[in-house]
């Protein structure tokens, strides 16, 4: 709450929100190609060992959890975007 407050109260010029974007749009682009490294990686170690991988549900939902986090981040990133472009 008090780090809130503290952005709250604090003024930062326009410039500084839309250079902001830059880190953002890396660390999407970041989290998107671990997805797909993730992806390939699970498909490889089921194609060549699946005896070593029987926890398929366990691979699935760090997969779907990865996804989700790929999808809020490009949201925020288009939010961002979208409202340094000057919509709300």
């Amino acid at each position: 709450m008090a780090i809130a407050t503290a952005i709250g109260r604090s003024e930062l010029s326009v410039d500084q929100f839309r250079f902001a974007l830059l880190p953002a749009g890396v660390a999407t682009v970041a989290l998107a190609l671990g997805l797909l490294g993730a992806i390939a990686l699970t498909a490889l170690l089921f194609a060549e060992a699946p005896q070593v991988s029987a926890w398929l549900p366990l691979q699935g939902g760090g997969l779907l959890l990865m996804l989700a986090a790929v999808v809020l981040a490009a949201l925020a990133l288009r939010h961002g975007i979208h409202a340094a472009r000057g919509g709300q």
